[in-house]
C-alpha cells in the first residue's frame, strides 16, 4: 500500500512545499484539477471577475451608491468546487487549509461534512483524517457569497466577490503535530523582544506531554524592523514525542509599535505615518489576485514613498502581508464591521470570531502595527417597525465593548484603532485612538484643518489620524482650470482629484495632532452600486487605476513629497485638448525651482511651496497645438494641449 501510494503521488509531491523534516508535508491544491458546479476551473477562482464592477443592470432601480456589499447587481449565489484528493497513509493525519473563501464555505470529503467557516477574509483549516480513504477520495467545498446581514460586513461601499479565491493546501503530519486548525493560524506565536530574546508558544495536538523546542532563542544585536530597515528573522519550532515530530517555521521581526498621547512611535521613535487605503480587488480578476500581483501593489505603494497602508475594510491575505513585511510597509489591519452593526447576537459572535482569526493569523507579521475595530460604524442605522432609528446605545455599545476588550486581550502589544466619520457620536468615538474619515473639497466645502480641530475638540482627542480623505477622478475626464461637477456626477475630472489631495495634505502635513494619514485610496476599486465618473461599478478615488497600469497625477504629488528620489512631474498630460484659452499649469518638484515654457517661450520660474507644488495660474494658450514644458535642475517634463475654438 505504501509503495503504491508513494508511486502514485511522486509527481504531486515533487510540486509540494516540503518542510525540511519528515513530519510534515504541505501539498498545494491550486491549479486546474478543479470543477465548479461540474465545469473545469482554475483555483484560486472568483466568479465575479467582471460583474462585480460593471454597474447596476439597466432598467432596474439602483440602490444607494455605497451599498455594494448588499447589492444583488452581481452574482450572489452558491457554488460547489470539487477535485480528487490523494489516498491516506496509515498512521498519518491530514488537514485541509483554505486561505480564503467568500463568504461561507462548507468542506466535505467523500460526502462527509468536516466543517463550515463563515467570513470571507480569514483562513480556515479542518482536519479531514477520518473522512479520507486509502484511495478514491473526493473533496467538495461549497461556497456562497449570498448576502447575510448576520455575517460582517452587513453594509459597505465595495463588492463582495464570491468563490474559492485564495489558495488551498493539504497538510500531512505525524499523529503529534503543531495544530493548524485553531483560528486558521499556524499554531505558533512568536514573542520577540527588542533586546533580541525570542519566545514562542505552540498549540500541540495529539499529546499533552510532547516537548517543544525552538531556534534561535535569541539574536545578538537584532536589527529592528521598520520601513527603512525591514529586517526579518526566521524561527523554527519543533514538537516531539517518541518517533513523531512536527516543525513549523515562522518569519518575524523585532519592533515595537505604540500610540501615545502625542502620537505614534515605532521602536520608540515618533513618526508621522504616510499612508494609503487598499482594497484587494483587481480589474478583470475580482478577488482572484496572485502573490506576484499583490507584491506589485506593495511595490507601487512604496515607490510612491508611502510607509503605511490601511487594509480596508477586512483582513487581507497572508501573501500580501508577507510582501508588506519584506518591503517595509506598516499595516492597519481591520475586521469587516463596516457602516452597520446589527443587534443580532449572531452578528457580534461572527465579528468576534473574525477578530480572533485575524489576530491569530497575522500577529507574527511585523508589518501589522494597528488592529482596526470598525469603519464609519452606524452610518446606516437600523430602524424599528415604525421607522424610527434604534437608539444607538441599544445597538452598538455592548458589541463594540466586546470587540475592543477581545482585541486587547488577544494582543496587548498593538494599538486598537477605529475609523469614524461622525463627530457627534461621542460615546462611539470614546475608543482612545479613534481616527477620522473626512472628505473636504469632495463631499463638502471646508478645510482639512477645520475638520481635524473640530473632531479632536468634540471627542477630546490629543492625537488622531486621518483614516480616509480624497476625491474621485478619471484619467479620461479633464477640465483646466479644474471644475468639480459633484461627487455623484458622470464627470470626475482628474484635475479635481489632484486639487483635493493638494489642499487636504497641505493641512495634514502641518497639523501637530495628527500621527498619520491614509489617503483614500491607492487603487480604484469595485463598487457595483456606484454609477459615477467614466465607469459604472467602480469607485474612482484611487491614485492609480483599478488595473494598476496608470498612476494619476495625484500619485506623483505624493511621490514628490514622500520619495526623496529626484522628481519633476507636469500634471495634465492626458488633457490632449481644451476649449479654455486660459489654463493653470501645475507641476510637482522636489529638486527646486521650476521653469515654465509655452511654445518655446519662457513664461515664468517659481519655487515649489511647502508641499512641493508649483502652480502657474492663468497661462494663455493659442489656437491649435500648445507645447507645455517644465524644467527643474536637470529634469524636464512636457505635453501638448490643443486649444479648440
Amino acid at each position: 500500500m505504501k509503495t503504491l501510494y508513494t508511486a502514485a503521488l511522486a509527481l504531486a509531491f515533487a510540486l509540494a512545499v516540503r518542510e525540511a523534516h519528515a513530519g510534515r508535508v504541505v501539498t498545494p491544491l491550486d491549479g486546474n484539477d478543479w470543477t465548479l458546479d461540474g465545469l473545469p476551473v482554475l483555483v484560486p477562482n472568483s466568479w465575479n471577475k467582471l460583474d462585480a464592477s460593471d454597474g447596476w443592470p439597466k432598467g432596474l432601480d439602483a440602490p444607494r451608491g455605497d451599498s455594494s456589499v448588499s447589492s444583488p447587481s452581481y452574482a450572489r449565489r452558491k457554488g460547489v468546487y470539487s477535485r480528487a484528493l490523494p489516498g491516506a497513509m496509515p498512521g498519518r493525519r491530514y488537514f485541509l487549509r483554505c486561505e480564503g473563501a467568500s463568504q461561507v464555505a462548507t468542506v466535505r470529503v467523500n460526502g462527509v461534512d468536516v466543517g463550515t467557516h463563515k467570513g470571507a477574509f480569514t483562513a480556515f483549516c479542518f482536519e479531514v483524517t477520518d473522512a479520507l480513504k486509502s484511495a478514491g477520495n473526493k473533496l467538495e467545498i461549497e461556497v456562497s457569497n449570498e448576502y447575510d446581514p448576520a455575517i460582517p460586513p452587513a453594509s459597505g461601499d465595495f463588492s463582495m466577490c464570491g468563490g474559492l479565491y485564495r489558495s488551498v493546501w493539504l497538510v500531512e503530519t505525524d499523529p503529534v503535530c503543531i495544530d493548524p486548525t485553531i483560528d486558521g493560524a499556524s499554531g505558533v506565536r512568536v514573542f520577540a523582544e527588542t533586546n533580541g530574546m525570542v519566545r514562542v508558544e505552540a498549540d500541540v495536538s495529539g499529546a499533552d506531554d510532547a516537548t517543544i523546542d525552538w531556534s534561535p532563542k535569541s539574536i545578538a544585536s537584532p536589527i529592528l524592523w521598520s520601513p527603512e530597515t525591514p529586517q526579518l528573522y526566521t524561527v523554527r519550532v519543533t514538537v516531539r514525542k517518541g518517533e513523531w515530530s512536527d516543525a513549523v517555521e515562522e518569519t518575524f521581526g523585532f519592533r515595537t509599535a505604540e500610540l501615545r498621547a502625542d502620537g505614534f512611535y515605532l521602536n520608540g521613535v515618533k513618526r508621522k505615518v504616510r499612508g494609503v487605503n487598499r482594497h484587494q480587488d483587481l480589474a478583470g480578476m475580482g478577488w482572484e489576485v496572485s502573490p506576484a500581483q499583490e507584491e506589485r501593489d506593495v511595490r507601487l505603494i512604496r515607490a510612491m514613498g508611502a510607509d503605511g497602508a490601511r487594509l480596508c475594510h477586512y483582513p487581507q491575505s497572508r501573501t500580501f502581508l508577507d510582501a508588506c513585511d519584506k518591503h517595509g510597509l506598516m499595516v492597519w489591519s481591520e475586521i469587516p464591521v463596516v457602516d452597520r452593526i446589527s443587534s443580532d447576537t449572531a452578528f457580534t459572535e461572527n465579528a468576534l470570531t473574525m477578530l480572533r482569526e485575524m489576530i491569530a493569523q497575522q500577529r507574527n507579521h511585523p508589518s501589522v502595527c494597528w488592529w482596526g475595530m470598525w469603519n464609519e460604524l452606524y452610518n446606516n442605522c437600523e430602524r424599528q417597525g415604525d421607522g424610527h432609528l434604534v437608539p444607538e446605545e441599544d445597538v452598538w455599545v455592548e458589541p463594540v465593548a466586546k470587540l475592543v476588550a477581545e482585541a486587547k486581550a488577544q494582543d496587548p502589544s498593538r494599538p486598537v484603532v477605529a475609523a469614524s466619520n461622525m463627530r457627534w457620536r461621542r460615546k462611539l468615538n470614546a475608543l482612545q485612538y479613534v481616527c477620522l474619515n473626512t472628505y473636504p473639497g469632495w463631499y463638502f466645502e471646508g478645510s482639512m484643518k477645520a475638520q481635524v480641530d473640530d473632531f479632536a475638540k468634540v471627542n477630546n482627542l490629543t492625537t488622531l489620524a486621518i483614516s480616509e480623505y480624497g476625491g474621485g477622478g478619471s484619467v479620461y475626464h479633464h477640465e483646466n482650470p479644474a471644475v468639480h461637477h459633484g461627487p455623484c456626477a458622470l464627470v470626475h475630472n482628474e484635475e479635481v482629484l489632484t486639487k483635493v489631495h493638494m489642499d487636504c495634505y497641505r493641512d495634514i502635513a502641518a497639523h501637530e495632532k495628527l500621527w498619520g494619514s491614509f489617503a483614500w485610496q491607492m487603487f480604484d476599486c469595485a463598487s457595483d452600486s456606484r454609477h459615477e465618473g467614466d465607469c459604472a461599478g467602480v469607485n474612482d478615488k484611487g491614485l492609480v487605476t483599478q488595473d494598476r497600469t496608470t498612476p494619476k497625477d495625484a500619485y506623483f504629488f505624493y511621490k514628490a513629497n514622500w520619495n526623496p528620489a529626484p522628481m519633476l512631474h507636469l500634471c495634465g498630460k492626458r488633457m490632449t485638448s481644451t476649449t479654455n484659452s486660459v489654463a493653470d499649469v501645475v507641476a510637482f518638484s522636489n529638486v527646486g525651482a521650476v521653469k515654465l515654457e509655452v511654445n518655446g517661450a519662457e513664461i515664468a520660474t517659481a519655487a515649489p511651496d511647502e508641499i512641493n507644488a508649483v502652480v502657474f495660474r492663468g497661462v494663455s494658450l493659442k489656437p491649435g497645438a500648445n507645447r507645455i514644458r517644465v524644467t527643474a535642475s536637470n529634469l524636464s517634463d512636457e505635453c501638448t494641449w490643443r486649444l479648440r475654438q
